[in-house]
């Protein structure tokens, strides 16, 4: 796939022919401006027919995941990984911008409590993850005319999908998230542990009846 730029430089349909590529940068008709993906623009004045392409981004908290399609024919997709390391990064920055200010500068004054968060402020590591998905969604603005962006943000439950009559506590409803959760719900779910938790409510009933009988004991003898 040949992404193509008009003379101004606006994306038009992109094309799988080859030799027509070939051929107009062969005859300077056309000049290469990206090699990944390949790109070319055009040196003469063309129509600028397009078609309706929707782009779809599945937003993630690790890696983001883009297709841009047409009613019949992908014609971009991509998966972005996202960085996870900058909160690792910014506790060994203040490790060491500490440990400086005690060598060099032993008595200075505090000033962390002067400085104040704009509104709107994001994390970091957050700001990153946002700033990414903006540029990865103009990356492919710059060599695809989209016309609509379809962006997932919506949670779904997977097992109800698979299975529609599955419902309450069963264990296999949680397969697909975190193994402590899916943990937690098979020992609520578990047998023994129901008997077990009835026995603890007759033990702390028996417990209570004895501190009863033991008070009223105490009671008689002081009379």
């Amino acid at each position: 796939m040949v992404y193509v730029l008009n003379i101004s430089g606006q994306p038009l349909m992109p094309t799988e022919n080859c030799a027509k590529v070939r051929i107009l940068l062969k005859s300077g008709k056309a000049r290469a401006v990206k090699r990944c993906p390949f790109t070319i623009q055009l040196m003469y004045n063309t129509t600028s027919y397009t078609q309706e392409i929707a782009l779809g981004v599945d937003s993630g908290s690790k890696h983001i995941g883009l297709s841009a399609t047409t009613r019949d024919k992908v014609l971009f997709e991509s998966d972005v990984e996202l960085r996870n390391d900058i909160v690792d990064l910014l506790s060994a920055r203040r490790q060491n911008r500490s440990a400086r200010r005690n060598r060099k500068t032993r008595y200075r004054r505090q000033r962390f409590s002067n400085r104040e968060r704009k509104d709107g402020w994001l994390a970091p590591s957050v700001q990153n993850k946002v700033d990414t998905h903006l540029t990865a969604i103009r990356k492919i603005h710059e060599i695809l005319p989209v016309s609509k962006i379809i962006v997932e943000v919506a949670s779904f439950d997977i097992q109800k999908i698979k299975n529609p009559a599955i419902s309450g506590a069963d264990p296999n409803r949680f397969t697909l998230v975190s193994p402590r959760r899916s943990k937690d719900v098979q020992l609520q779910a578990a047998p023994g542990n129901q008997n077990r938790r009835a026995c603890l409510r007759e033990q702390s009933g028996d417990e209570e009846e004895k501190c009863e009988q033991k008070e009223e004991s105490e009671v008689c003898c002081r009379a």
